[in-house]
């Protein structure tokens, strides 16, 4: 797929998404309602990044990049599954403590519709890690333990993770 083809199917995925439609009679036989997930859609970028742990954009990016590798495995074809909804879902349960029937109940899906989603979801995930997470090579290491050193003090340090300081 050149590069005019892969914009094309980004473009036509986000349409998709945002302007999708369900039939009336969609929720017959689900223990919740619908929920319509277009309020997500509309939080400004500080709401939504408090939610979802990251900026709508990069939500945006990466629901294209699961989309894209669903596709290509698959993975569409699930009854009842969106993309966009699937990967909400999957950030909100890895951004709270909240458990799977919570988040049924804010998406409008029965618990283990929400787990097998989150299944697929961190499946795919695993799958496409490699080519957006890697560990530093040694000259890099070394580079950001001095920078670490020389800006905080610390020595040794490669990465941190969170950015929360626990007074003990």
């Amino acid at each position: 797929m050149d590069l005019e083809d892969e914009e094309l199917f980004m473009f036509n995925l986000i349409l998709i998404l945002r302007n999708r439609n369900l039939p009336e009679d969609e929720n017959q036989g689900r223990p919740f309602p619908l929920v319509d997930i277009e309020w997500w859609w509309r939080l400004g970028d500080p709401m939504f990044k408090t939610h979802f742990r990251m900026s709508r954009i990069t939500y945006e990016t990466l629901v294209v990049v699961v989309g894209r590798h669903m596709r290509e495995t698959n993975r569409l074809d699930y009854p009842g599954m969106y993309v966009d909804k699937s990967l909400m879902m999957t950030l909100w349960i890895l951004a709270t403590p909240d458990s799977f029937r919570s988040v049924g109940v804010n998406f409008g899906l029965a618990k283990g519709s929400v787990h097998n989603q989150f299944k697929t979801i961190i499946a795919v995930l695993q799958e496409i890690s490699g080519r957006y997470i890697r560990w530093p090579s040694n000259q890099e290491m070394a580079s950001i333990a001095r920078n670490f050193e020389t800006k905080y003090g610390y020595p040794s340090v490669v990465g941190c993770v969170d950015g929360c300081h626990i007074y003990i």
